[in-house]
């Protein structure tokens, strides 16, 4: 069955249509959150539909390998494991979002824990 409706007088025969039917010059919904955006995560972002788009929720804190709630030198050490593959990655080790874990990212890490960068949350 195929669905169709009509929007200021144009016919659209799907959600791809209608999306391309409201102005790039939206570039944030009612919310005020951005359009465009990766909600599934595929490294792909497109322009959501409707009046409140998909919203991410932060779920911990990037560097935190051992899920303290803070970054402390026992992540660091965690991070360089992962950088060395001794341990498997998890969510929040990669720091500068390259899709590599490496010294950069133990780096980053013992920056944060000695206090000299900022905390950064992480979603899924």
């Amino acid at each position: 069955m195929k669905i169709s409706w009509q929007v200021t007088g144009i016919r659209h025969d799907s959600v791809a249509d209608l999306n391309r039917a409201v102005s790039v010059d939206f570039t944030a919904d009612f919310g005020g959150n951005p359009r465009i955006a990766d909600g599934n995560g595929d490294g792909s972002a497109v322009v959501d539909i409707g009046a409140y788009e998909f919203v991410t929720i932060p779920v911990g804190i990037l560097g935190d390998i051992n899920g303290g709630g803070s970054v402390a030198i026992s992540d660091v050490i965690l991070e360089l494991r992962i950088a060395l593959k001794l341990d498997s990655v998890k969510p929040c080790s990669d720091i500068n979002k390259d899709s590599a874990i490496d010294i950069s990212d133990v780096i980053v890490t013992l920056r944060m824990a000695l206090k000299l960068d900022t905390w950064k949350l992480y979603t899924v």
